[in-house]
């Protein structure tokens, strides 16, 4: 198996989502990372591997993002780790089914020195019947421009919560900006005031993610998760979106618990494995 390392961002698209979109649902954060890559200006690391003429392996990097290894299987870990430490050795977690992950990790840390710090499972789950949760006061909708710094707040505080493995958004206005202006961001609102959020990805092969469901600790246990997360699920399958999926903290009983209840379903367990770089 031989590896390739790609520069030009639009011919490795041209490989990369064919590849990914034969199952989006598996692929969702490497689909995400890519449509990233679109936009530009990261350091990132863009990797295939052929075996005998066939595609076998894609990874698409952007820092400061865990790497999605979805698209690298166990057979061709070794060589793609080792594409990518010719590049870097600035990787700050890896994030794929669990296989591939340990898989990845066991390659990078034996090729740089870097260390694992940490491990969890995160549950990736698929909408199959929405079921409406239970009536509570206020309205859906998205946000708007005026409110970028309750949005990069609000997903700033999340971060904190949910995902300490990874770094912090060095543009968090920017990044409110931008999934502002392309609609992504819902908020569910009480006589008018933001009391809870829910982003969803761009679409991509038909999948879209929804991440980001936040509800301030003021405002927690009275169902405005549940409303935000099913109103932004309801618009996506309007919008014509096949498969609306999403990410749990196993480690989480109540999000899990409400994602069920609205309808999402199971479909697999990802490793998150945070990394420290070699020292010396």
């Amino acid at each position: 198996m031989r590896s390739t390392v790609h520069s030009d961002v639009a011919a490795f698209a041209s490989l990369a989502m064919p590849f990914f979109g034969r199952d989006p649902v598996r692929h969702t954060s490497a689909l995400s990372a890519v449509s990233g890559l679109r936009r530009g200006g990261a350091e990132s690391a863009l990797v295939t591997a052929h075996d005998e003429g066939r595609l076998r392996a894609v990874l698409p990097w952007t820092r400061p993002l865990p790497v999605p290894v979805s698209g690298v299987p166990v057979e061709a870990s070794r060589v793609v780790a080792t594409a990518v430490a010719e590049m870097t050795t600035a990787l700050g977690a890896v994030n794929g089914p669990r296989a591939e992950a340990e898989a990845f990790v066991s390659a990078w840390t034996g090729l740089t020195g870097a260390s694992v710090t940490g491990d969890r499972t995160m549950i990736l789950y698929e909408l199959g019947e929405l079921s409406d949760p239970r009536p509570v006061p206020g309205l859906f909708r998205f946000a708007t421009s005026d409110e970028v710094d309750l949005v990069a707040r609000w997903r700033r505080d999340f971060a904190a919560e949910a995902l300490p493995w990874q770094p912090e958004d060095p543009d968090p206005a920017g990044t409110a900006a931008t999934v502002i202006t392309e609609r992504t961001c819902g908020l569910w609102c009480v006589g008018g005031t933001p009391v809870a959020t829910a982003q969803a990805s761009r679409p991509e092969c038909g999948m879209a993610r929804i991440s980001y469901v936040y509800t301030p600790p003021e405002h927690r246990g009275r169902g405005y998760g549940a409303a935000v997360s099913a109103a932004i699920s309801r618009h996506l399958r309007h919008a014509g979106v096949a498969h609306v999926v999403l990410y749990a903290d196993q480690a989480n009983p109540t999000s899990n618990a409400l994602y069920q209840r609205l309808g999402y379903r199971r479909i697999l367990d990802f490793a998150n494995l945070p990394l420290t770089p070699p020292t010396g």
